[in-house]
C-alpha cells in the first residue's frame, strides 16, 4: 500500500509554510496508505497472505522530488515529525476503520515513473538538466495515444525498440538541486540523513 508525496509542489512562500504543507500531505498520505491496506481479501495469494496483510497493515508513505525543496526534505527534525504524523495518522485510522495498524509506515524509494508523471525528481535524487525532454513508450491501439497524437502529431514518433509501439516527447522544464550542484560524498550524505 504505497502513497507518494510530490514534495515539489508543496505549498508556501517561506519554509515554514512548506514544512506546513510536506505535514498535512503526510497525513493524507498517510490515511489513504491505511484504507488501502483495509482491502485484504486476496484469494487468489491465500489465507496465509491474507492474515499477514490483517496482522502487519503496512503501509508505505514516499516523498517524490526532496530535491525540489532540500531545506524542508532534508532536515532531520522535518523527516522526524512528518514519519511520526505518518504513524499518528496511520493509528487514527485504523482504529476508525476497524483494521491494525501499521507495522512498518514510511520509505523512500527512486519513484522512476510516478516522479516523471508528477513533473518532478525521482525520490532524493537531484535532476539531471534543467531543460530538456521526457520521452514516454505508447502503444499506437491504446485510445489515449490515439487522441494526443491527433493533437499534438510533432511531438509522436515510431519507436526504435518496439514493434507497434511509438514515443512521446515533453517538453520539460526543472527547478531544485542538479548532479551538478552536488558531490558524491553529498548525495550520500543527503542519503544518510533520509535513512
Amino acid at each position: 500500500n504505497l502513497t507518494t508525496i510530490n514534495a515539489k509542489t508543496l505549498n508556501g512562500k517561506t519554509k515554514q509554510d512548506r514544512t506546513d504543507s510536506f505535514f498535512e500531505r503526510c497525513e493524507a498520505a498517510s490515511q489513504i496508505g491505511t484504507w488501502q491496506a483495509a482491502f485484504t481479501r486476496l484469494p487468489y495469494l491465500g489465507t496465509v497472505s491474507e492474515e499477514i496483510f490483517r496482522r502487519e497493515a503496512l503501509i508505505g508513505v514516499s516523498i517524490a522530488g526532496m530535491m525540489h525543496h532540500p531545506e524542508v526534505l532534508l532536515d532531520p527534525r522535518v523527516l522526524r515529525e512528518g514519519a511520526n504524523r505518518v504513524i499518528q495518522a496511520n493509528q487514527a485510522e485504523a482504529k476508525l476503520i476497524g483494521i491494525n495498524p501499521a507495522a512498518r509506515t514510511t520509505c523512500v524509494k527512486p519513484d522512476g515513473n510516478s516522479a516523471a508523471s508528477l513533473g518532478c525528481f525521482s525520490g532524493c535524487h537531484p535532476g539531471k538538466f534543467r531543460r530538456g525532454f521526457r520521452i514516454v513508450q505508447a502503444n499506437r491501439i491504446e485510445p489515449v495515444y490515439q487522441h494526443f497524437n491527433q493533437i499534438n502529431p510533432d511531438s509522436c514518433e515510431t519507436s526504435a525498440w518496439g514493434v507497434g509501439d511509438d514515443v512521446i516527447r515533453f517538453a520539460v522544464d526543472f527547478e531544485g538541486v542538479m548532479e551538478d550542484d552536488l558531490t558524491a560524498e553529498e548525495f550520500l550524505e543527503n542519503v544518510k540523513t533520509i535513512q
